[in-house]
């Protein structure tokens, strides 16, 4: 459902309730989904709506210290994943959320 080949809204709304979650599976999920659009050149649309979904998590968190450093930490476990996938994600995401926080 990140990566709705027919419905980009369908990726808004199910990334929106993922990083609304705020848990580390969630993130997951996100970051895998970020990662197969990032290495999908064709998949530029999906990253766009992707990287707005971030923006709206990091606004939301930097209104709450214990949220902005529970984004942190998940995004800083996720650089330590074991999935490839997940790993190569959690880098660009980490120094995204680190400079937007």
């Amino acid at each position: 459902m990140l990566l709705d080949a027919k419905d980009t809204a369908v990726t808004t709304a199910t990334a929106e309730a993922l990083l609304a979650r705020g848990d580390l599976l969630s993130w997951r999920m996100f970051a895998r989904a970020w990662g197969a659009a990032a290495e999908d050149s064709s998949a530029t649309n999906y990253i766009d709506h992707l990287n707005s979904c971030l923006i709206g998590a990091m606004y939301v968190a930097s209104m709450d210290p214990e949220k902005a450093a529970s984004l942190r930490g998940v995004v800083e476990r996720l650089s330590c994943d074991e999935d490839e996938g997940v790993r190569f994600a959690a880098t660009e995401l980490r120094s995204l959320v680190l400079e937007g926080l």
